[in-house]
Parts: structure tokens; sequence; C-alpha cells
């Protein structure tokens, strides 16, 4: 009896392995192609912290443009941090409609904001996020940009896209607005 038993174990493992394989090669490669993440570059992003030893943070998003665009990231010290959402959203707001952008999407909630924006002949979208973390004592607002095939930009066509929409103006506008705590 054991010995049956141990028989049909094998038989229904080398079933499930024939098949788990057949369907492995079976999937087409456009499968694997959806499950792959969008890349989205990060054009600025600016940090407030109280603290200048503060630890690095896990969302910072690093410089999306090589040496020529590492000026758009940076670390301010403010005294005080606040809840500075309100004037995040006006100050994209307002950038966007200097930009002839459109926004597509708007979620926000206190000390949370999330933006998309895009126009018609542009082939990706903008991404505005800011945080503030005021227990962490931690604020922090990015723009990322998004290309409609999924893909990162190539960092030569970053800068181009910098001074096309004065994405350093704009990084200045949304450093005075993140530390809106601090006045």
């Amino acid at each position: 009896m054991p010995t049956l038993f141990l028989r049909v174990v094998r038989l229904v493992c080398r079933f499930a392995t024939a098949l788990s394989l057949s369907l492995l090669f079976a999937a087409s490669p456009g499968a694997f192609a959806q499950k792959r993440q969008v890349q989205k570059t990060p054009l600025t992003s600016v940090e407030a912290v109280t603290d200048i030893d503060a630890p690095k943070d896990p969302n910072d998003p690093g410089t999306g443009g090589g040496m020529d665009a590492a000026t758009y990231f940076s670390r301010k010290l403010a005294p005080k941090l606040g809840d500075c959402t309100s004037r995040i959203r006006s100050t994209a707001n307002d950038w966007i409609q200097v930009s002839h952008l459109q926004a597509t999407k708007t979620e926000q909630q206190p000390g949370d904001l999330l933006i998309h924006a895009t126009k018609p002949d542009l082939q990706g979208f903008f991404e505005i996020i800011y945080r503030v973390r005021l227990k962490e004592q931690r604020a922090r607002v990015t723009v990322f940009f998004y290309k409609l095939d999924g893909t990162q930009l190539e960092p030569a066509t970053i800068l181009p896209l910098l001074k096309a929409y004065k994405i350093g103006d704009f990084e200045e506008k949304l450093t005075q607005a993140l530390l809106c705590g601090s006045e």
C-alpha cells in the first residue's frame, strides 16, 4: 500500500511540474512586458528637513539627468515644517497654466498631493508629488516625467525638457512653497 501511495504522489508531482513548465513556456512575451514597471524620470526634487543630520529619505529619487541636471535636486534645512499642501498645489497649478498643460488627475489630502499634467502634443505626462511627514520632520516635493511608452527618458533628452518647461523656475517656486512652515 505505501508503495502505491508513493507512486501516486510522484505521478502527481511530475504532472504538476510538467503543467507549470508548459504554462511558463506558453506565456507570450507580451504578458511579461505587461508586468514591467513603468519608468519615471525625476526632473527635480526638493527635500526639507529640520535636522541637517536627518537620515536619507527613502523616497529620494536621486537625480534624473546626470551632472547637468543635478542642480535641480536639493535638501533644505528648515527651522520648522508645516503642511504646505495648498501652497504646493497653487504653485503647481500656476506652472501648469503657464506651461499650457492640463491637469488630468489631482488627489489631495492633508500632507499629500498628487497631480498629473499633460497636453495633446506631449508624449508623456508630468507627475508632481508632495509629501510631508511632520512626525519625521521631513517634507519633499518631486516632479517626475513619464513617457507614454513606459520607458525612461534618455539623459540627453532631459535637459531640453528642463529648459522648455522652465523646471528651474518651477523648482524655486516649489521650494518657497515647501518652506511655508518656516515663515
